[in-house]
């Protein structure tokens, strides 16, 4: 019964945090995921959540630790794949965002936000050939 209870305390507090988030009250919610993190820190949508309002408050180093630790934890996590892929593109290393995008869709082949990235990648690339080809995977 008290496994019950501080599981329960445990969905609410998650629940709260994602709407905090969602009403923009990033810092609240950081702190709130990060209590969360410290108890149970296995649990890759409290790193996933804790990330996306870090990223929100300009803390993107700290971010991006987390949607590594979520990707850890759970290797198929796409929002964390996504979010990890779209911070390497933004940092122009094609590389990477191919390697998390590859992953990304091995278990979701048909995520068009990893397949969007994937084109990207190629066009920013000047390899028009394969964007096209990334694109039209998707249809």
């Amino acid at each position: 019964m008290l496994f019950l209870e501080i599981r329960d305390r445990a969905l609410l507090k998650y629940d709260y945090g994602k709407l905090l988030g969602k009403t923009k009250h990033f810092k609240k919610a950081s702190r709130l995921f990060e209590v969360l993190v410290k108890t149970d820190s296995l649990n890759s949508n409290y790193h996933y959540e804790l990330g996306v309002n870090l990223s929100a408050i300009d803390q993107e180093k700290e971010a991006q630790e987390h949607f590594e630790k979520a990707f850890f934890i759970d290797p198929t996590h796409q929002k964390a794949i996504y979010k990890l892929a779209r911070f390497r593109l933004k940092k122009g290393q094609h590389e990477e965002v191919l390697h998390f995008v590859n992953i990304g869709l091995k278990t979701y082949p048909s995520n068009v936000l990893l397949i969007s990235l994937k084109a990207q990648s190629y066009y920013n690339r000047m390899y028009y050939d394969k964007a096209i080809v990334a694109v039209r995977s998707a249809y």
